[in-house]
């Protein structure tokens, strides 16, 4: 990404888990994606992983995308998750000051990504976030949703 100027750069995530197959090794197969959006460029990646679940997916492609800025920037971040959404805007930080464990003292799920989300979050100048659903972005959500999509329906077929 070039340099950045004043304009909030956009970060279009998306995470899911195929629903084809309900056994096998294919059971818990999950995609990501994202879309970086600024001014006149845009960048997107996807993959998959096994034995995963949604959660994990939405929280890779955020921290996937946030890596892909390398300078610190202004991002506005759109997710489809709500867990997600809930998990960077008011559970992070209490987490990290209950020593990454839940309010009942349980070890949270994703902590390494967590930690990760936490340090690309404070590398940025800031980051704010969008629930999908409250957005205006349906022609990015369609595109981030579909790499979800097409990254799943390879790994089934077998590309």
């Amino acid at each position: 990404m070039p340099k950045l100027d004043h304009e909030p750069l956009c970060l279009i995530t998306s995470g899911c888990l195929q629903k084809q197959l309900s056994a096998g090794f294919l059971k818990n197969l999950g995609a990501w994606s994202y879309l970086v959006d600024h001014v006149q460029e845009q960048k997107h990646s996807s993959g998959t992983s096994f034995n995963t679940s949604s959660d994990e997916m939405a929280l890779t492609a955020v921290v996937r995308g946030l890596e892909e800025v390398e300078i610190p920037s202004n991002i506005e971040v759109t997710v489809t998750n709500e867990f997600l959404m809930n998990g960077a805007t008011l559970w992070l930080y209490a987490w990290k000051k209950n020593n990454w464990k839940t309010f009942t003292g349980q070890e949270i799920e994703n902590k390494k990504l967590w930690q990760e989300l936490e340090k690309r979050i404070d590398f940025h100048t800031k980051v704010t976030w969008k629930l999908a659903s409250t957005t205006k972005l349906r022609p990015e959500i369609n595109f981030v949703d579909k790499l979800c999509q097409l990254e799943i329906a390879a790994v089934i077929s077998g590309l």
